[in-house]
């Protein structure tokens, strides 16, 4: 049994098919019936007219006036008893020179001479059709050779036939019954027809449905099956299919990222809980006390550091940050961001190798520029190996976009990963050894920001042993000093 709820897309299809088909076929009969009527009244007036023209020949104009000169012995449809027909010669001036039998001493209705069909009630109650034509009738051959003529040769006749409408009005309700039985037939059957074909055409539709309503928010990785499904619906589905892999995706980065920050703060969250236990174990010196409360310091800076990155990209992914123009000038920003790392760049021997002009002013957000180079210098002297070098360059093609290349050696990330290396909490240790020391949230946080202030930033390694990150900020015929 198919069942058919008044607000399923099924029973939307079949009710609106079924009433164009309704439609259709009503105008379709009516268009019969109109043409049918119109043409059995179309020959109704031929007869009409036929009859007219065969009395009309009858006449003749004498010396003496209008002769009928008739056998109506011939003619019994004027005469009969049952459904008769009827006609009525008039002069022009309405004197009446013969009529039918069937008249008896009654008058036809005078209609105009406009050869049209009238409608009329004829003498016996019934209803019917007349025609009315004017006409001159011929004079008699005798009168013409003796060139006299007791009447005008141009006097003027008027002849009125009529008959009932029972045939036709039979035949157009015999017709009429027999459309509407055939239109409620057909409509009756196409509806059947349709209930079938939409059934099964709806048949792809439904097992959508049926798959979508079976999926779990528990269980993303079922998909929609896209084997069948008709050209309409495949784009849909393959959508549909999208959105849950991203759905998938998503949940599963949540997860991640829900025990990477777990993770990330366990370590210096128990290192700090750690120094304060150890500190207050046992009486200690001042200088003890203050180096214990540095180093919860340091702990809890950088526990600091790590939420405020964590707030700085989910505001940038929501969209809630917002780009500023500023002057600034970079070569100054780059030894301001640099100042921080150099003491620690100096105990790890590390070489630090510049290439920049004297000056190089450019228009961008310089709070934001400052939290990328920042990052970018920490991650590079973090990631040296000892004694190992880096290169900070400003580069400028003409007419172009300002570039920024930060280099360090002692890179072990292979060129295959190079994609994951902006992605949250991703560490090329995947043991992480340094876990509480870097969190793996710079370079992931510089690429937000980057697009924030439509910059752009890559990642490459370079032989033999370079990482390099750039940067290329728009900007267009820049001011560089020499």
């Amino acid at each position: 049994m198919i069942r058919l709820p008044w607000n399923s897309l099924r029973m939307r299809l079949l009710a609106g098919t079924s009433l164009a088909i309704a439609v259709v076929l009503t105008l379709l009969g009516v268009a019969v019936y109109l043409s049918v009527k119109h043409a059995l009244f179309s020959q109704l007036e031929s007869e009409l007219r036929v009859k007219a023209n065969a009395l009309a020949a009858m006449t003749e104009q004498t010396r003496h006036g209008i002769k009928f000169d008739a056998d109506l012995e011939q003619m019994p449809e004027f005469s009969t008893s049952k459904r008769p027909q009827y006609f009525q010669l008039r002069t022009a001036s309405g004197q009446v020179i013969a009529r039918s039998t069937s008249l008896g001493k009654t008058d036809l209705p005078l209609s105009p001479p406009d050869d049209s069909i009238h409608e009329l009630k004829l003498p016996d109650g019934r209803h019917g059709r007349s025609l009315t034509i004017q006409f001159t009738p011929a004079s008699e051959r005798e009168d013409e050779d003796e060139g006299a003529s007791a009447t005008s040769p141009h006097a003027v006749a008027q002849i009125t036939v009529a008959r009932d409408t029972l045939e036709v009005h039979s035949a157009l309700e015999m017709l009429h019954g027999l459309l509407v039985g055939l239109c409620a037939g057909a409509i009756v059957a196409s509806g059947t027809t349709l209930l079938l074909v939409v059934h099964f055409g709806l048949r792809p539709v439904v097992r959508v449905s049926d798959q979508i309503a079976a999926l779990s928010e528990t269980e993303l990785s079922s998909r929609i099956t896209e084997t069948g499904l008709p050209a309409e619906l495949r784009p849909m589905v393959e959508r549909l299919n999208g959105l849950l892999q991203r759905l998938a995706a998503a949940f599963e980065r949540e997860r991640a990222f829900t025990a990477d920050v777990a993770h990330e703060l366990r370590t210096p969250l128990s290192a700090l809980l750690t120094t304060l236990d150890v500190c207050r174990s046992r009486p200690r010196t001042s200088a003890e006390y203050e180096a214990s409360l540095d180093k919860s310091r340091d702990l809890t800076q950088r526990l600091k550091s790590m939420v405020q990155n964590l707030l700085t990209m989910a505001r940038a992914e929501a969209g809630q940050l917002t780009r500023s123009h500023t002057s600034v000038e970079l070569c100054q920003l780059l030894h301001e961001c640099w100042s921080p790392f150099q003491e620690r760049a100096e105990m790890r021997k590390l070489q630090v190798q510049w290439t920049k002009p004297t000056a190089c002013p450019i228009e961008t957000d310089s709070d934001k520029l400052r939290i990328v180079l920042t990052n970018l210098l920490d991650n590079a002297v973090s990631y040296a190996n000892d004694d190992g070098t880096i290169t900070v360059a400003i580069l400028q093609r003409a007419q172009g976009p300002v570039e920024i290349e930060v280099a360090n050696t002692g890179n072990q990330i292979p060129a295959e990963n190079m994609p994951q290396v902006f992605e949250r909490f991703w560490r090329s240790d995947s043991s992480r050894s340094e876990t509480g020391v870097h969190c793996g949230l710079g370079l992931s946080l510089c690429l937000r920001l980057s697009k924030v202030m439509g910059i752009g930033l890559q990642a490459e390694t370079r032989p033999p042993d370079w990482f390099v990150v750039s940067l290329s900020i728009p900007g267009g015929d820049h001011n560089f000093g020499k």
